[in-house]
């Protein structure tokens, strides 16, 4: 790949990465203000409602004593997380490589999100088919997106080892 086409494909991975926190943002927002209809629209029944509405849309869910719900750390929350330190990364990567300093502790870092990230995206989405049993759009969309990502930084060490 020339130098100028991997160019190209760092930025469309940056523009990616930073889309993701976009989507990851509105869903936590969504999810925190109890506006999910906004994004899922008003059934309650439909798919997106039930996998954000579900206890498995939570990595923390803590409740006292009368079960009510009394924090909630969403799914969503720690995608923000996730996308922007891989958005950091990337950025960082693009300007190393520009310089031709790319290291292998970068490369490593990228990769270990990679992995994270793939392993992320099918376990949640194998949780919304077989145990909620239902699918979330924008869910299916950051899935598919991180897998892309993924793949394409494992691309990128694999090329640059």
């Amino acid at each position: 790949m020339s130098k100028k086409n991997f160019k190209y494909l760092l930025i469309f991975m940056i523009i990616l990465s930073i889309l993701e926190i976009f989507i990851s943002s509105g869903l936590t927002i969504a999810k925190y203000s109890n506006s999910i209809a906004v994004l899922c629209g008003e059934d309650i029944t439909n798919s997106c409602n039930t996998v954000q509405n579900s206890e498995f849309s939570n990595i923390i869910n803590l409740k006292n004593n009368e079960e009510e719900t009394t924090f909630q750390l969403p799914i969503t929350f720690v995608g923000i997380i996730f996308y922007i330190i891989l958005t950091i990364l990337l950025f960082k990567y693009y300007k190393k490589f520009q310089k031709k300093q790319v290291s292998k502790k970068l490369n490593f870092w990228l990769f270990s999100f990679a992995i994270f990230g793939i392993i992320f995206a099918i376990g949640y989405t194998i949780v919304q088919a077989f145990v909620i049993k239902a699918f979330c759009k924008y869910c299916l969309i950051s899935a598919f997106n991180t897998l892309i990502l993924s793949i394409l930084i494992l691309y990128i060490y694999y090329l640059k080892k």
